[in-house]
């Protein structure tokens, strides 16, 4: 565009949109105030892929944690407005999610697997600018410890039967042929419980 060197001169007018050159797409969205589609919380970005496409009137934002560990994030959305979903392709189960809308974003709280993905979708108008779910309770009702039998099939390089002291991978184990069985086995324990009768 004639006289842009990316220097001196980084933008000029053309038609009704405007030729940038020289500067970083960040710095360019920044200077016409566009704020980002999705932001991460903790400086995640680099960990989190992320795609935005649009059907009709609702927003679908693929969400995937790159990582090997679980990913707890507050993950906002240039959408205002609409309520949250979570669509999971490996179920197919669509649940409502926790959100909270302002300044034309909505932040929703992400709680990742290690390499697990998620749809975050936006299709219906919201009743309020923001939603809590209730917590689900988890209560331990008892630990199982001890040894565990477990049973390889015969002929593959596995001994018939070993008893671990405590659950772990095979790869840990010293006998070569557990720690680089591969296939199938079968784990058992005898488990003593109290029953309590209810009159």
């Amino acid at each position: 565009m004639g006289d842009l060197d990316g220097v001196s001169r980084t933008k000029r007018s053309y038609g009704k949109g405007t030729v940038v050159w020289g500067l970083a797409p960040a710095d360019v969205l920044a200077s016409l105030r566009i704020s980002k589609d999705v932001e991460f919380s903790h400086g995640l970005d680099a960990n989190v892929s992320w795609l935005h496409r649009r059907a009709g009137d609702a927003d679908i934002y693929f969400i995937a944690n790159r990582t090997d560990r679980k990913q707890e994030i507050h993950t906002r959305f240039r959408v205002s407005g609409k309520e949250a979903e979570l669509w999971h392709a490996d179920t197919g189960e669509i649940e409502p999610a926790e959100f909270s809308s302002a300044d034309g974003h909505t932040t929703v709280p992400l709680h990742l697997a290690e390499r697990e993905s998620v749809f975050v979708v936006f299709r219906r108008t919201a009743a309020s600018v923001a939603r809590t779910l209730p917590r689900a309770a988890v209560t331990t009702l008892t630990t199982i410890d001890g040894p565990w039998t477990i049973t390889f099939p015969s002929n593959l390089g596995a001994p018939g039967q070993v008893t671990l002291a405590k659950l772990e991978p095979w790869t840990a184990n010293a006998d070569e042929g557990v720690k680089y069985f591969s296939g199938t086995a079968a784990y058992s324990k005898l488990v003593q419980m109290e029953r309590t009768l209810v009159s």
